[in-house]
């Protein structure tokens, strides 16, 4: 697993410039800063690295928590714990690079999916998008890929988006390029999504439409998994992930629910796009 790759690679005399996390067992008191829901070192390590009073991690005796830790306390009456506790410490110095793992070998598929619904693996070598240009009958390809906590995400198969692995954390990420999030993950797989969804927490809530913007008019909600989505001209959309709103002539574009997430799916030059919002307009 990525964590263990984490300790087993630590001195390695190749590093990686950035922040990584040293364990080391220590009776030193620190401050409790946050406790998070999270099940991985790596997880639990990827939130301390975002948040500048971190400076420690520990995970609780029932392994489904994180603790993130502050600055030793000063006060030497109280300053030092009844017993040894192994925490990982932030450092930005001596980070080991983690050897490249495998992207798909612990993969299986959530209540979303089927085994027999996977494609195939992930590109590893940065290319885009990360699922490969699918044919016409492929379209509704995700990204199915399981996080550190264990739960799964549905990921779109943008085409400017790579998947890259992280030598500091053991971690593979999805870089949708457009936003500055990486979606972190253990594993995943390119998923062909069930048409209809195979329980209820697979379906999509309803798909907010919004006011037609400047120059814009007659707003209305699109038609599902119809191309094209909207009988106007054109379609205003709001995206989840990437990118600003926009909005783009109606042809060539269907909207459709896969595995959770909205979808926008252009069908002439392939992209897609998860949506946070759509309106048709004139």
């Amino acid at each position: 697993m990525p964590w263990m790759r984490l300790l087993l690679y630590w001195t390695l005399p190749l590093t990686v410039a950035g922040t990584c996390y040293v364990a080391q067992s220590e009776t030193i008191r620190r401050a409790v800063i946050a406790v998070v829901s999270q099940t991985s070192q790596v997880g639990c390590q990827m939130l301390c690295t975002a948040d500048a009073n971190c400076q420690a991690t520990v995970l609780n005796a029932s392994g489904t928590a994180c603790v993130h830790l502050g600055a030793p306390v000063a006060d030497p009456a109280t300053n030092v714990c009844p017993a040894t506790a192994t925490v990982y410490v932030k450092t930005e110095t001596n980070c080991g690079a983690i050897p490249q793992g495998r992207i798909g070998d612990g993969y299986t598929p959530g209540e979303c999916s089927r085994p027999t619904d996977v494609i195939g693996d992930l590109a590893t070598d940065q290319s885009s998008p990360p699922c490969g240009t699918p044919p016409a009958s492929q379209q509704r390809i995700v990204i199915d890929a399981i996080q550190h906590d264990g739960t799964h995400i549905t990921l779109e198969n943008y085409n400017i988006g790579v998947a890259v692995w992280d030598a500091q954390v053991g971690s593979w990420y999805i870089d949708l390029v457009d936003t500055p999030t990486r979606y972190y993950f253990k594993w995943a797989k390119c998923v062909l999504a069930p048409v209809t969804p195979l329980t209820p927490n697979c379906a999509c809530a309803p798909l907010p439409t919004e006011p037609a913007t400047a120059g814009y008019s007659n707003p209305s909600a699109p038609v599902m998994n119809t191309d094209s989505c909207c009988t106007s001209a054109y379609t205003q959309m709001s995206y989840l992930r990437v990118g600003d709103p926009s909005t783009f002539q109606s042809p060539n574009r269907i909207i459709s629910c896969t595995m959770g997430v909205w979808m926008m799916i252009r069908t002439n030059a392939y992209n897609a796009f998860a949506l946070s919002a759509a309106t048709c307009v004139d």
